[in-house]
């Protein structure tokens, strides 16, 4: 029997901050104002991915009345589809952006323990 955490990982896909850019060049150095694109792949058994949709609510209803810390990114920019996640933000937000996956994917588990 899996775990509850075996059951839903979100993971940052390899070169995800890229924004496109050829690796090792510098000549098209991301402009601060310029997005990057953050993707994540989703594994999840249907149960977990359904928790999942309904913490996403969830933190999209929090963030809609308690609002969102300065320069944070809203959860309601990203893109969730049955097996990934993408997001453009600017670079700056990046570690604002794993944050909340990690946070999301903490709550689904949380949500999905046994009570």
């Amino acid at each position: 029997m899996s775990t509850t955490k075996d059951r839903i990982r979100i993971v940052a896909e390899p070169d995800s901050a890229s924004g496109g850019l050829a690796s090792g060049s510098n000549a098209l150095l991301p402009d601060e104002d310029d997005a990057i694109v953050l993707r994540f792949r989703i594994h999840a058994d249907p149960e977990s991915f359904d928790a999942l949709r309904a913490v996403r609510r969830s933190m999209l209803r929090e963030e809609s009345t308690l609002g969102r810390g300065e320069g944070e990114p809203s959860l309601a920019d990203a893109i969730f589809s049955s097996d990934g996640i993408v997001w453009a933000v600017l670079p700056s937000q990046k570690h604002l952006c794993l944050e909340r996956i990690a946070a999301l994917e903490q709550r689904v588990t949380r949500a999905m323990a046994p009570a």
